[in-house]
């Protein structure tokens, strides 16, 4: 990590944390709200999260913040925010980390910064993940409106708004009345229809400053890839480590959500059932391997009862990430530890008759040390589960002779996986002609 001070604008000193990956697959910069700063553990949280998936990691305090930029933070506002974002992409363009698209997170007035700057410039941005952002001046102002009246006319008649920082206790913050006229000015509902990329947005159950009814309005303006996630017993800001742990594992589910291939979608027309579209998908997140042991078999449970054979994996628990989610899942189902894990895809199905939408994570790996006891759930024996070990050419041709199993979840596990087993040949494949080209 390397800390720097660049001049912004104004001619301020702006603070900025550099984490630049080794090998990076993207680039992320991710903002802090009012009154707040960089090492904030929210803001560490989604740091993090970028660094585990091999993002270059670019954090900063804006000026008139708590942080070591200069500036009072009496004269913070949305504007002065949004020109240090602007400010610190335009110097990141001229280093040698730097890449386009990239990913922008920002947390409450970051929020709203980083979205204002995906709405203007959607070509640069990959993704985006405004946190319980503010959404626009007027909805802000009616919610410190509904949530202390008297406090809001004291500050507007007063023209100044004094309080004691949660975060830094001791130390009073007086925000001046031209903050709330500053963020009047702004709208992210008027150019919703631009934030065209994969959106992130999250909010706690018990903020009042950036309410859940705030975040749907948005929400529903979205037209691509979205997801709004609720953090029950949160507040606006993130403290509790059982909220930290939860937001880290949504964000490193949406971040590989978009930088993983996808390798099928599945669709009930593809599996021959013709159950109607439901009006709202529910979703299902799970995390999935194709494991290899030291013979080069791969691992498959065979659903005795129900004629199909799958790749082990299943559902990704709340609060837990993708690998911890993987590593257990091995454990229960194949009794195996599991190493030199690497990214194979992302499956899709959309399976009607259930109303649910399930996304798997699936990579490639192999046996660490001994082969153990599976397991397994009371589903799971109630099914017949067993584990063999077959060559993988083997497990495709396995499960392509199981096309006439009846089970309407066994047709989509076994169209999933099939296409897993073969993508992973596939990938071999290419890496092995990329090895040899480096030799």
């Amino acid at each position: 990590m390397e800390k720097i001070f660049i001049n912004n604008r104004a001619g301020k000193k702006i603070a900025v944390l550099i984490e630049v990956a080794p090998k990076a697959r993207g680039l992320a910069f991710v903002m802090h709200g009012q009154g707040s700063v960089k090492e904030q553990p929210q803001i560490e949280t989604f740091a993090a999260a970028f660094r585990d998936n091999d993002f270059t990691v670019i954090r900063f305090d804006a000026r008139n913040s708590m942080g070591e930029s200069e500036g009072k933070m009496e004269d913070a506002s949305i504007t002065s925010y949004y020109e240090d974002l602007e400010d610190v992409i335009d110097w990141s363009r001229t280093q040698h980390w730097y890449r386009e698209p990239f990913v922008l997170a920002g947390h409450s007035l970051g929020g709203i910064c980083i979205a204002l700057y995906a709405e203007r410039h959607p070509e640069k941005v990959r993704a985006c993940a405004p946190t319980s952002t503010v959404v626009s001046g007027t909805l802000s102002y009616e919610a410190h409106m509904a949530a202390d009246p008297k406090g809001l006319e004291e500050w507007r008649r007063t023209g100044w708004q004094v309080s004691e920082s949660r975060s830094h206790p001791g130390v009073i913050k007086r925000i001046k009345w031209a903050n709330m006229e500053d963020r009047l000015k702004y709208d992210l509902l008027e150019g919703a229809q631009r934030l065209t990329m994969p959106v992130l947005m999250m909010v706690g159950e018990k903020d009042t400053g950036t309410p859940l009814e705030h975040q749907k309005i948005l929400y529903d303006r979205l037209p691509g890839r979205k997801e709004l996630h609720l953090i029950k017993g949160a507040e606006h800001t993130f403290r509790d480590e059982k909220h930290l742990q939860e937001i880290s594992a949504i964000f490193d589910q949406w971040i590989k959500s978009f930088t993983m291939r996808l390798v099928a979608t599945i669709r009930d027309a593809d599996v021959g059932s013709d159950f109607p579209n439901p009006i709202v998908y529910k979703e299902r997140r799970a995390s999935r391997a194709i494991v290899f042991d030291e013979d080069r078999n791969v691992a498959l449970l065979h659903a005795r009862k129900k004629h199909y054979h799958k790749l082990p994996g299943g559902g990704i628990e709340k609060g837990e990430s993708v690998m911890s989610a993987l590593h257990r899942e091995l454990s229960e189902e194949i009794g195996c530890s599991a190493r030199n894990i690497r990214e194979l895809g992302i499956v899709e199905e959309y399976r009607n008759k259930y109303s649910l939408r399930q996304i798997s994570y699936c990579f490639l790996a192999d046996v660490d040390g001994e082969k153990g006891t599976p397991h397994l759930e009371a589903d799971e024996i109630a099914d017949g589960f067993e584990t063999i070990w077959i060559g993988i050419g083997s497990a495709i041709v396995m499960l392509e002779g199981e096309a006439s199993v009846e089970d309407y979840e066994g047709k989509f596990i076994r169209m999933r996986d099939l296409a897993l087993l073969k993508e992973a040949v596939q990938s071999i494949h290419r890496t092995s002609i990329e090895d040899e080209k480096d030799h």
